[in-house]
């Protein structure tokens, strides 16, 4: 999640070779980007291995890590942005796991809807915060959705295996 930032390349590799693509990249219209980026069929990094990343200059940044072993593809991807209320990233097919993300700019921290497994939420600043989960399922389309009070942005991709 990139806060007050403006367009511009955003990038990732690892000390393992591998290469990552963005998958969805959804602002808010108001100068913040919440993004998912990915490495497919990624060889596992080592003792003391790291992960380098690129973005344009901005204010705050938030960065999970997340990793998923057996993924071999994506199988679609959405993403959504409101002033408030309820969240969900719109649609995406597939199946296997469901990741999805949401950047939330200030408030109560987000909760995620019933499937769900909720990882540590990121808070910086006062509550600007950076919300993961996932969800193991079958084939069908599929939203990453959830509660919060303030601006947000959301975005869900299958992860295929």
């Amino acid at each position: 999640m990139l806060t007050n930032t403006h367009s511009g390349g955003v990038g990732a590799s690892d000390s393992a070779g591998n290469g990552y693509s963005v998958v969805a990249d959804q602002s808010d219209g108001a100068g913040d980007r919440t993004l998912i980026l990915a490495a497919v069929g990624a060889k596992a990094l080592g003792a003391g291995g790291s992960v380098t990343l690129t973005f344009p200059s901005t204010a705050e940044h938030h960065v999970a890590v997340d990793v998923f072993s057996g993924v071999t593809g994506i199988g679609g991807h959405s993403s959504a942005s409101a002033a408030s209320g309820p969240f969900a990233s719109g649609s995406a097919s597939g199946g296997g796991i469901v990741f999805g993300v949401a950047g939330v700019q200030g408030g109560e921290n987000a909760t995620w809807s019933s499937g769900f497994t909720a990882l540590p939420t990121l808070v910086v600043s006062p509550a600007d915060q950076l919300a993961t989960a996932y969800e193991s399922v079958g084939s069908g389309s599929f939203q990453a959705s959830g509660s919060c009070d303030h601006q947000w942005m959301a975005a869900v991709a299958t992860l295929t295996g």
